[in-house]
C-alpha cells in the first residue's frame, strides 16, 4: 500500500545522498502509476509520503508556520467533533495543531484508522504514532547511525540502514500461528509499532522509546444482558458506518457471512447507489447467498470469478505488498481490487469484525480454571497450529529445527504474561486484540489500498470498546451479530449464511455443531465413495485442496521443489516431495502448509534475492489477473 516514511541523515552523509535515499524509499512504496510521492528533505533527514490521492489529497508534509515541524499522515480520523474540531481543518492540520499546543493526550484519544510521523527540526525530535489497533502499519529500525520509519518494511530495507536478513523467531511464529507475535517482522532489526504505539526518538540516540498509550479494558460482567445492551451497541454501529461511508464512492465486499451483510444493510442508508462485490469460485455458496442479500438491499452487485489459476500471477505482488506477512492463499481481496477501481469505487467498507465476531465465534464461555497454562492451551485450540512441532521436525532441516524448536510456544507464553492473572477468556481476547487481529486481518486491506481505501467501521473506537466490554458469552455463536442484523434488517436474517446454511436467525451452539458435523460426514462419504455420492455444495471461496492437486500442482512444484528453494537450508527435500505426493494422492490435505511455504519462498526471492523487478511489473494492472465479472 502507499504510505508515509522518514529517514534521518547519517553522520557524514552528504545532502545529495539523503535525496537519493528517500527517492529509493518512495519508489518502494509506489505500486502503481497513479501513486504520487511527496518528499521534504532537510539538513538532518527527510520525511514524505506516497499517496493515491483518495484521502487527504492536499499536499504533505504539513508544516508549522515557522517550518520547524513537518508531519505526514496516513489514513483518516472519524467523528472528530467538539473542542478538537475547527471547520475546514484537515486531519493532518488537526494533529499538527494539537501537537504544537502540547495536547498529546488529546491526540491519543483521536478516533480513526491512521498512523503519522512528526519531525521537529529545531529540537531534532521524532514523534510517531499508530491508532489503538495498528490498522495502518508503521515499521521502524534504529541503529547507532540513525532511524528509519515507513508504512512498509521494504522501504526501510531500501534505505540501506539495515540489511535484509531473516528473523528466524518470526518465521517460526509465522509457520505456527500464520503471523509473528508482538512487534516482530520477517526481517531482523525491523519492528512493527504495536497497537496504540507511540514512538519517540531524539537525534543521536541509539534506541527509540516505544510506549503503549492505551489498552482495552477487561470485559464487564454487569453488561451481560444482551437485551439491555443491544440498543446502545446498535446506535454506535450505525454511527460508525455513517462516519466511514462519508467520503468517496463507497462499496462493500459481500460474502455469504454476517460481517459484510450487516455493513451492507447499514451502508445502503448512506450510499446510493451502493456497490457490492462477491469474489470466489463460481460455484461457491458465497455467490448464492450474497446475491440474495444484494437483491434484498437493492445494491449494484458484481460477481467476480476466482478460477484455479488466479493465484500464480498475483502471488508475488501480494507477498510484496504485505511484506510477506500474509499467506498467499488468502489473497481473495487483492484479486478484486482492480475491478472495484474500474467500477469507480474509491472506498471499500471492510468487514473485519474484531471482537464482534472473532474470538466469540467459537468461544467456549464455560472454560474451567484460570491462569497462564489454560490461556496458552486455549489460544492453541482456538486458532490451531498451522505447522505443529512434530511436522516441523519432518519438514525442516535438523539445523533449522534445532534453532526454532519450542520458540513459538515460549513466545506465546511471554505474550500472555502481561495478563496472566486474569480469566482465561480475557487472556484470549487480549491475545487477539494485541497480536492476532493486527497481524492477520489488517493485511487484507493493506494489500488493496493501492487501488481503493478501506474504512473499518467495526474498529470505530466507540463501537469497538463498547463491544469489547461485553462478556464473551454475550457474543458467543455470533449472538450479538445476529441480534444486530435482526434489529436493523430482519429480512436479511431470513437469508441463509455460509456457516450453517440455514437462515442467519436460526443459530445455537447445537445447530452449529450439527450442521458442521453433517457437512463433514457428507464430504467424507463423497470421498470414500469415489464421488458416487456427490459432494456438498462448494462452501469455500477457493478450493486449494483440489487446486494444488491439479491446476496449481506444476506451479507448486516449480517453487517448492526448485533447486534454489531446497538449497537454502530450511527444508528437507525428500519430505517436501513426500508432502506433495501425499496431498496429490488425497491421503493428506497440506493446503495451509503449502500456502505458508510458498509465501516464505516468494518472500525470499523478493526481499533477500532482490528480484522485485523480475517478478512484478511496474504497473500491476499489466498482470493477467485471470478474474472476470460474470
Amino acid at each position: 500500500m502507499p504510505g508515509i516514511f522518514f529517514f534521518s541523515r547519517l553522520e557524514h552523509m552528504p545532502a545529495s545522498e539523503v535525496q537519493t535515499t528517500v527517492t529509493v524509499m518512495a519508489r518502494a512504496l509506489e505500486h502503481a502509476p497513479w501513486h504520487r510521492a511527496e518528499v521534504r528533505c532537510q539538513d538532518d533527514g527527510a520525511i514524505g509520503r506516497v499517496t493515491t490521492g483518495i484521502l487527504n489529497p492536499a499536499s504533505q508534509p504539513k508544516l508549522s508556520s515557522d517550518g520547524n515541524l513537518s508531519l505526514v499522515f496516513e489514513g483518516r480520523l472519524l467523528g472528530v467533533q467538539g473542542e478538537h474540531h475547527v471547520p475546514g481543518e484537515t486531519d493532518p492540520d488537526l494533529v499538527l495543531r494539537l501537537y504544537q499546543a502540547g495536547r498529546t493526550k488529546e491526540i491519543e484519544g483521536l478516533n480513526g484508522n491512521f498512523a503519522f510521523i512528526l519531525w521537529d527540526a529545531r529540537t531534532k525530535q521524532l514523534f510517531a504514532m499508530t491508532d489503538r489497533y495498528s490498522s495502518r502499519p508503521l515499521y521502524y529500525t534504529v541503529t547507532s547511525g540513525g532511524i528509519a520509519l515507513a508504512s512498509e518494511a521494504k522501504a526501510i530495507v531500501a534505505s540501506g540502514l539495515v540489511k535484509p536478513e531473516l528473523n528466524e523467531a518470526a518465521l517460526a511464529e509465522f509457520f505456527n500461528f500464520r503471523h509473528p507475535l508482538g512487534d516482530k517482522t520477517l526481517l531482523k532489526n525491523i519492528r512493527l509499532l504495536p497497537p496504540a504505539g507511540k514512538l519517540m526518538w531524539e537525534w543521536g540516540e541509539s534506541q527509540a522509546r516505544v510506549d503503549q498509550y492505551w489498552q482495552p479494558p477487561i470485559y464487564d460482567e454487569s453488561r451481560a444482558s444482551l437485551k439491555e445492551q443491544l440498543p446502545s451497541v446498535a446506535t454506535l454501529l450505525e454511527q460508525a458506518v455513517a462516519r466511514c461511508a462519508d467520503g468517496p464512492l463507497t462499496g462493500v465486499t459481500l460474502s455469504g457471512g454476517l460481517d459484510s451483510r450487516l455493513l451492507a444493510a447499514l451502508a445502503r442508508k448512506y450510499v446510493v447507489p451502493l456497490h457490492t462485490l462477491t469474489h470466489g469460485r463460481v460455484d461457491c455458496l458465497d455467490h448464492v447467498y450474497a446475491s440474495e442479500v444484494a437483491q434484498c438491499i437493492g445494491s449494484v452487485h458484481h460477481r467476480l470469478s476466482l478460477p484455479a489459476d488466479y493465484l500464480p500471477p498475483i502471488a508475488p505482488l501480494g507477498v510484496w505488498l504485505t511484506d510477506g506477512l500474509m499467506t498467499c492463499i488468502d489473497f481473495y481481496a487483492l484479486s478484486s481490487a482492480p475491478m472495484f477501481r474500474e467500477a469507480g469505487v474509491r472506498s471499500l467498507l471492510y468487514g473485519l469484525a474484531g471482537p464482534l465476531g472473532g474470538i466469540a465465534f467459537k468461544h467456549n464461555a464455560t472454560i474451567a480454571g484460570e491462569g497462564l497454562p489454560q490461556g496458552v492451551a486455549q489460544v492453541q485450540r482456538q486458532f490451531g497450529v498451522c505447522i505443529p512441532e512434530r511436522l516441523q521436525a519432518s519438514i525442516f532441516t535438523p539445523d533449522f529445527f534445532d534453532l526454532v524448536r519450542g520458540l513459538p510456544t515460549q513466545n506465546l507464553v511471554k505474550a500472555l504474561e502481561t495478563v496472566k492473572d486474569t480469566p482465561v477468556p480475557w487472556q484470549v481476547e487480549y491475545f487477539c486484540h494485541r497480536f492476532r487481529w493486527p497481524r492477520t486481518g489488517f493485511y487484507g486491506p493493506q494489500s488493496i489500498r493501492s487501488w481503493v481505501e478501506c474504512p473499518l467501521p467495526y474498529y470505530d473506537y466507540e463501537f469497538y470498546e463498547s463491544v469489547y466490554q461485553l462478556p464473551p458469552r454475550v457474543r458467543a455463536n455470533r449472538r450479538l451479530q445476529i441480534a444486530l442484523l435482526e434489529y436493523f434488517a430482519p429480512e436479511l436474517a431470513h437469508i441463509r449464511w455460509t456457516y450453517t446454511h440455514l437462515p442467519a436467525g436460526w443459530t445455537s451452539s447445537t445447530i452449529i455443531r450439527f450442521q458442521r458435523g453433517r457437512r463433514y460426514l457428507h464430504r467424507r462419504l463423497s470421498h470414500l465413495s469415489g464421488g458416487k455420492i456427490p459432494p456438498p455444495a462448494a462452501e469455500e471461496q477457493a478450493d486449494y485442496a483440489n487446486w494444488f492437486r491439479v491446476q496449481l500442482r506444476s506451479w507448486l512444484e516449480s517453487i517448492l521443489l526448485d533447486e534454489r528453494t531446497l538449497s537454502r537450508g530450511y527444508y528437507r527435500p525428500d519430505f517436501i516431495r513426500q508432502m506433495i505426493q501425499e496431498h496429490v494422492a488425497r491421503r493428506r490435505d497440506y493446503s495451509i502448509q503449502f500456502g505458508l511455504l510458498l509465501t516464505f519462498e516468494l518472500w525470499q526471492r523478493l526481499f533477500i534475492d532482490g528480484e522485485r523487478d523480475a517478478l512484478i511489473p511496474e504497473d500491476p494492472e499489466a498482470l493477467d489477473w485471470r478474474v472476470t465479472f460474470f
